[in-house]
């Protein structure tokens, strides 16, 4: 059945609106904000400093021990903090973004794990 006259014009727009709703719903990362790989490595040297002040045990710990450890992993990185921030906010709002990164933060740690395990063992 062929479909004559102007009775085409709605199938060609449902088929169109179809290819539009199926292109590719990758993110954009606009300028000023840190990339995946920067940000994988901003957040695991603060989780490695976190947890080494955990372990430590460290009684006399401040209140800002946080920030703390958020300026010397930012000027590690030579980035800001506010720009650590906007960037983590970013990706706040993407959070399918934001959860890739942190398997591969997940991955790095489990990684550096394992190389401390082998060092430690005879």
């Amino acid at each position: 059945m062929l479909i004559k006259g102007k009775n085409w014009r709605p199938v060609i727009a449902v088929i169109v609106l179809l290819m539009l709703s199926c292109k590719s719903n990758k993110v954009t990362i606009p300028k000023g904000i840190e990339p995946p790989d920067t940000l994988v490595n901003l957040l695991t040297d603060v989780h490695v400093l976190q947890a080494m002040t955990i372990v430590e045990g460290t009684p006399n710990l401040k209140p800002n021990t946080s920030d703390d450890i958020l300026t010397s992993v930012c000027r590690k990185h030579h980035i800001t903090v506010a720009d650590y921030k906007k960037t983590l906010g970013f990706y706040s709002s993407h959070i399918e973004l934001l959860d890739s990164v942190y398997v591969r933060v997940l991955d790095t740690l489990s990684k550096r794990k394992a190389e401390l395990r082998g060092k430690t063992q005879p």
